[in-house]
């Protein structure tokens, strides 16, 4: 009963709001963004400087599907601990609530703050969680929504070659 929920929510929350790059591939370069972090701190990201592959998250304390991934993207994170770099972004309007729900759900990763949806907009982002892999040399290779077989088939690739 629970899973069925889960996965009732879940396409709920994508009735019409279908991301267009969650298609099979070939993506657009990555696109260099900045930002302030939950914490302040300026935040830089560059796809042609990259030193390992990178994941950006993007997440709301809102959203309950995102709940449901912090699990993964935690295992996640410490299975690829120095191989992957992950970095959530945050549509959330309100920097104590996404601080509060980072701290929360432990999540091992800085996030950066994105209030007008700027960053998420670059990537074409129009529902979360949504996960942008990029590889070594800052190219895309793959969207989703979840860190399910085929985010991880990808992985092992990106990693395998980094």
């Amino acid at each position: 009963m629970q899973n069925r929920l889960r996965t009732l929510v879940f396409c709920f929350c994508f009735v019409g709001a279908i991301n267009p790059l969650a298609a099979a591939g070939p993506y657009p370069d990555a696109i260099p963004f900045r930002g302030i972090t939950l914490t302040g701190d300026a935040f830089s990201f560059e796809p042609d400087r990259l030193q390992k592959p990178a994941l950006a998250v993007f997440w709301a304390s809102w959203c309950t599907e995102c709940r449901y991934e912090f699990h993964e993207l935690k295992k996640l994170s410490g299975e690829t601990r120095g191989r992957l770099d992950i970095y959530g972004v945050t549509v959330d309007k309100d920097i104590d609530e996404a601080a509060g729900m980072s701290k929360r759900a432990g999540l091992p990763y800085l996030s950066v703050f994105d209030p007008d949806a700027k960053i998420a907009a670059l990537y074409k982002v129009r529902a979360t969680p949504t996960i942008v892999l990029f590889d070594r040399a800052g190219k895309v290779r793959h969207v989703g929504h979840r860190v399910d077989q085929e985010f991880r088939a990808v992985l092992r690739e990106v990693l395998g070659s980094s």
